[in-house]
This record gives structure tokens, C-alpha cells and sequence, in this order.
């Protein structure tokens, strides 16, 4: 059955949203459970019965295993169950990558400390969530079964009123229900969703003591001694003002002041508005007939509940169908279990230990004959035959297996590895591969095919952040101090929200969080980078030629090493360095000691040959300066003979 959008919303209340009447939220929740549950049924049956098919003792169907035991026959069913150790290895693998979200800002508004206080934060959620485990449990749901499931609460810290946000997991795949009508690639436009709680008849009793017992959707919900409710999160949308004002701040309607005077001069700087869509989240606990718990508005516009797949395959009618990595792996599987069985049959039911004989030879010793393959005795007595006199008692070899059973028990086992592609080289099982490149192509095959996993498994934590970035602001408004482990694995202190010292007021660093720039970071945990880079270094060791380098190198593996003693000896190690790759404080400041002394000879140098050069310049100035005056004195003299010269000749002009 498909519900589309007119119908969810097809009960409007007075203020044009949907309406909140007890009586019309429980007919919208029973409405769109029934329509999800028809949908969705198929999914959630099937990987319940992967799940136990991978994990079983017994991987026989049960008419076939009850077709075997009846009229007492008691044919063996064996099990080899390959498919648990072939999960093992791909869930050691996710486990050994540690997942981180951090944050960079990237705009005008978040500074590089709002973004160091976010970062904070998503650290102590992870932390006290044991989000490591909840995202290893929703990705060994996603490869078993095709489907896991995360989500985060809001919860007070014990002994206050602050609240903090907390991630959790779901042990059961089939008590999570949620809107499969989405478009968005990453499903943020989920309209509602269900979480379902199997109650114990006490505590249900206990805790609502006024409310009948009575299940939700009440076919099936109700045994003689539990009662199944349900968390129903319902999405709502809205419409609001948003203003614009002259400094270019958007502000929504509900965040514009209250006080009159405030909000008249907040309405002289608006410049523009229009009208936003958006959505409101609300939650309620409820059965069948009545709402236990609610409504509650909760922080966000999204159902905070992120969907991590395994396979997705849409079909033509638009139904998702999700699918394990072994899925199509259990017929091979089947087929193993009965070709090993059909030749463990075939011994069972063959003669043991058949014997060729006269009765003369044995008729004195039937019962020892007749108990050989009962009894272990090292003798075998037997009486000459006078007609066969050189013959004895020979033994029968005993039949062989047929070449089919075991062709088609090892052709199935090579089924299994195309259809899983998990293969023995990735398994580290002895292969048919002899080279290393050919091996190296075998394990890429196996990572590829697991890598969709991983990925899907990223995408879901990314989004998990993602909603979770967007309720930081309004859940953390509070001062505090978390304490975290940085990436070199010291713990450091961080103030969330201090109180700014020249204002004297508490400056809210963490506000429009959600526009921060996320990256979710997939790898080895710190301590198994340190490993790896004492590794690295150590074998860098052996290429080095330079006794410098060597003694280098050799420090930066014992400061990356966590055997114990090390780290005292690198830093011993390190006083005998030259200074300058020393990496102590105390050799830093002798270092730089150094080189302030050596800067200020090299200044005194300079200043020097500076007030020498001076010098040398106003001895070539009176230089030039005697040899100006020198011509100007000859300049004069030759002025003057010249002149004497023409007054000479004029004169004798003149008496001639």
C-alpha cells in the first residue's frame, strides 16, 4: 500500500498543521504503521532468517531434517557452517578502523575556537556512548541481515539540568519501522518512524498504572506476558517568517526579540522577508489506544534515527529490498552441508573391515570375527585350511568415495566464495593462487566486495553527525569543561561556552553549529598508528647509512613504541643529539640560545664593517674634495694666462 504525502497530512488541525488530538495522532500512527509493516515485512523476514541461517548449528530446513529422522531412519544431517568464520573476518576488519567526526569552520561566523568546542563535544558524545560499538553493531546488521540501525536522545546528566546527547544502537533489527516514502539519498526527509519496545506486563503496570493493557495495532501485540509499545516520532511542517536586515543576519520569526522596544528596533533594520518551510519533530510513547508519553518537542528537523544498508536493490514497484553479503550464499551453503553428509552416509553405510576367509579358518573364532570392528585387538587368530595350506584371513579394502560426491562438495565450496567474494586468500586459508600479485588480486576482489559495506556504514555515521550538529546548539547552552584525548593521545581540557574576560559575560561559542564543515575520518586507532610508525621507522633503519639518520630514526621508533622503558630511553637518546634536532625543551632553548648569540655576532659583524666602509667613504669624499680644489686653482692660473696672453697681444697691436 502506498501512502502519499496528501494522506499523511490529511488531518490538519486548527492552526493548518497537523492535528495533535490524542484520538487522530493515534489513527495517523496506527495508519502509517500498518502501511510500512505491508512494505516492509518481507525485508525485516528475511533477514531475520539470514541472520539465524549464518549463525545456526543446524542449517537444515526442518521438512527435509524431520524427512530424515522419521520411521527410524536417523540419516545424518551435518552441519559445516562456513558462513560464521567468513562473517567473523569481515566484522575483525571494520573493528580494527576507528571512526571520527571533525569539524573546520567555513564561513564568517563559526572562528576556529567555536569549531575547537564543537569538536570537543562530538568527542564526549562518542565517548560516553560507546559510539564505537554502536556503529560496529548496526554494521554487522547491514552485512548479516541488510539493514542496522543508530539514533540519538537527548538526556539530562545525572544530578542536573543540562542536557547532553547520547547515540545508541538497536539489538533487534525488527523493532525499528521507519517512513520508507523518502526521496533524499541520505532519507532526512523521513516523515516518522517507530521504535518498538516489548514491555513486561509488571513493569508496563508499574510505570502506567492508570492505562488498560492494551498493544499497539493490537493484532499479534499482546501475550500473556508482555505488551509491545511504541516510540512514534512524527515529522510536522510549517511555515515562518525569516528577516533580513541591513547588516545581512537572517533571523527567524521565533527568534526575534520579545520585548517590544527590542523588536521595533530589530523591525527598522529588516530590508527584506519571505516565507520558509520547515519542520518540527515531535515524539510520543503510545499503544494502541492511548498516548503513554507526549508530545514532546525534540531538537531538529529530522527523525533521528540514521538507517546504515548492506544491498539495495529498488524494484520495479518502488519497494526496497535490502540484502545481506551472504544472502545469495546460503543454497551453496545447503549444498555443502549435503554433499558432506551424503558422503558421511555413504561410509556409514558400507561394511567395516570385511574379511576373506575359509570357515575352516574362522570357525573356531567367530565372535573374535564378528566384534573386530566393535573391539581393538592387536590379534587376529585363524586355524590353517589343509586344502588351502598357504591362505590365510585377508582384509577387503574398504570402499572408496565416489569421485562425484567430492567434485560437487568442492564445486560448491568455490560457489560459495563467488557468491559471498570472500576468498581464501582473504580469509588467510591456503589458495590456489602462487604468486604475490595474483594474491594481491584475490584479497582486492574480497575488499571491493566489502567495501560497499564500509562505505554504507560511513555514510550512515555521517549522517547520524550531521543531525546531530544541527541539536548542538540548543542542547549544549550551558558552561562546562570536557575533558578529551587529542589525537596524540594526551588528554587536554576544553571550556565550552566560557565566560569572555573583557565582557564578563558567557560567550556562546557553539551557536550555528551546523554550519561547520564535517569530515568523517575511517582508520587505525592512534595506538595502532604508533605501532605502524615504529614499524616503518625500524625497518628505515636498516637502509640507512648515516650513523645521524640511524640514531634518528631509532628514537622516533622507541617514542612511537608502547613497550615499556622506551620512551625513557628515546629522550636519553635525544640529550646526545646535535642541538638543532634535539626535540626536548631544554635542548629547543639551548638551540635557540645559540642562535640568538651567533645572530648578535653576526649583527656586531655587519655593524662593524658598516662604520668601516663609513670611514673609507670620507676619506675618498675629502679625496675628491682636494682634488676639486686643486683644479679649481688650476682653472684660475690658466684663466689668467690666457687673459695676460690677449693683453699682451692687444698692446703690441696697438703700438705697431
Amino acid at each position: 500500500m502506498d501512502v502519499g504525502i496528501d494522506e499523511k497530512y490529511k488531518k490538519v488541525g486548527k492552526n493548518g498543521g497537523l492535528s495533535h488530538e490524542p484520538e487522530d495522532v493515534i489513527a495517523r500512527a496506527i495508519e502509517n504503521y500498518k502501511a510500512e509493516i505491508e512494505i516492509q515485512q518481507d525485508n525485516i523476514n528475511m533477514a531475520l532468517d539470514d541472520v539465524e541461517f549464518i549463525h545456526s548449528d543446524n542449517q537444515w530446513d526442518d521438512k527435509v531434517l524431520t524427512e530424515r529422522k522419521k520411521s527410524g531412519k536417523n540419516r545424518p544431517a551435518l552441519t559445516f557452517n562456513f558462513l560464521e568464520g567468513m562473517m567473523r573476518i569481515i566484522e575483525g576488519d571494520q573493528l580494527q578502523n576507528e571512526i571520527t567526526a571533525t569539524v573546520s569552520p567555513i564561513d564568517n561566523i563559526n572562528d576556529p575556537e567555536g569549531a575547537k568546542q564543537t569538536n570537543a563535544i562530538l568527542y564526549n558524545i562518542k565517548t560516553n556512548s560507546c559510539a564505537e560499538e554502536v556503529y560496529a553493531r548496526a554494521f554487522k546488521q547491514a552485512v548479516e541481515g541488510g539493514f542496522g540501525y543508530m539514533r540519538f536522545r537527548n538526556v539530562f546528566k545525572p544530578g542536573t539540568f543540562n542536557t547532553e546527547i547520547k547515540i545508541e544502537g538497536f539489538e533487534d533489527i525488527a523493532s525499528i519501522i521507519l517512513d520508507s516514502h523518502y526521496q533524499e539519498v541520505d532519507a532526512s526527509d523521513r516523515n516518522y518512524g517507530f521504535v518498538l519496545e516489548q514491555m513486561n506486563r509488571e513493569k508496563f503496570r508499574e510505570l502506567y498504572p492508570d492505562v488498560s493493557i492494551s498493544g499497539f495495532v493490537a493484532d499479534g501485540w499482546i501475550t500473556p506476558n508482555e505488551v509491545k509499545v511504541a516510540e512514534y516520532y512524527e515529522r510536522e511542517r510549517k511555515t515562518r517568517k525569516l528577516y533580513l536586515d541591513a547588516h545581512g543576519m537572517v533571523t527567524p520569526e521565533d527568534k526575534i526579540p520579545t520585548n517590544e522596544e527590542e523588536k521595533s528596533k530589530f523591525m527598522e533594520l529588516v530590508v527584506d522577508e519571505r516565507d520558509e518551510e520547515y519542520f518540527e519533530v515531535l515524539w510520543y510513547k503510545l499503544t494502541a489506544t492511548e498516548i503513554l508519553e507526549g508530545p514532546i518537542k525534540i531538537f531538529g528537523d529530522e527523525i533521528p534515527i540514521v538507517e546504515c544498508n548492506g544491498i539495495v536493490v529498488r524494484k520495479r514497484d518502488g519497494v526496497r529490498i535490502r540484502k545481506g553479503i551472504f544472502h545469495n550464499s546460503k543454497s551453496p551453503q545447503d549444498m555443502i552441508n549435503y554433499w558432506k553428509t551424503a558422503i558421511a552416509e555413504y561410509l556409514m553405510a558400507a561394511p567395516k573391515n570385511k574379511i576373506l576367509a575359509t570357515p575352516a579358518m574362522v570357525s573356531r573364532h567367530v565372535s573374535m570375527y564378528k566384534n573386530m570392528n566393535n573391539e581393538v585387538s592387536p590379534l587376529l587368530y585363524y586355524d590353517r585350511d589343509a586344502e588351502f595350506p598357504g591362505d590365510k584371513p585377508t582384509p577387503i579394502p574398504p570402499p572408496q568415495i565416489p569421485t562425484g560426491f567430492t567434485n560437487e562438495s568442492n564445486m560448491m565450496g568455490e560457489d560459495l566464495k563467488r557468491t559471498s567474494v570472500i576468498f581464501d586468500t582473504y580469509s588467510g586459508a591456503k589458495s590456489n593462487e602462487t604468486s604475490g600479485k595474483a594474491k594481491l588480486i584475490t584479497i582486492r576482489r574480497s575488499d571491493i566486495s566489502t567495501f560497499l559495506f564500509n562505505k554504507h556504514l560511513k555514510n550512515a555515521v555521517e549522517s547520524l553527525y550531521y543531525k546531530i550538529l544541527k541539536v548542538i546548539p540548543d542542547t549544549y547552552t550551558y558552561q562546562d569543561i570536557l575533558r578529551i584525548t587529542g589525537n596524540d593521545g594526551k588528554p587536554e581540557e576544553v571550556k565550552i561556552n566560557p565566560v569572555n574576560p573583557t565582557t564578563g559575560k558567557v560567550e556562546v561559542m557553539v551557536k550555528d553549529a551546523w554550519k561547520y564543515d564535517m569530515v568523517i575520518n575511517v582508520g587505525p586507532a592512534y595506538s595502532t598508528q604508533r605501532e605502524e610508525n615504529a614499524d616503518a621507522l625500524t625497518n628505515a633503519i636498516q637502509y640507512s647509512k648515516d650513523p645521524l639518520d640511524s640514531k634518528i630514526l631509532l628514537i622516533g621508533a622507541f617514542k612511537n613504541s608502547d613497550v615499556s622503558g622506551l620512551q625513557e630511553i628515546a629522550k636519553k637518546l635525544d640529550k646526545t643529539l646535535p642541538l638543532k634536532f634535539r626535540d626536548d625543551q631544554t635542548g629547543q632553548e639551548e638551540a635557540n640560545k645559540q642562535a640568538q648569540q651567533q645572530q648578535e655576532i653576526q649583527m656586531k659583524e655587519i655593524e662593524l664593517k658598516l662604520q668601516g666602509l663609513e670611514l673609507e667613504n670620507q676619506q675618498k669624499a675629502k679625496e675628491i674634495e682636494n682634488v676639486s680644489i686643486e683644479n679649481k686653482q688650476a682653472m684660475v692660473n690658466l684663466q689668467k694666462m690666457i687673459k695676460d696672453e690677449i693683453t699682451a697681444a692687444v698692446t703690441q697691436v696697438i703700438r705697431t
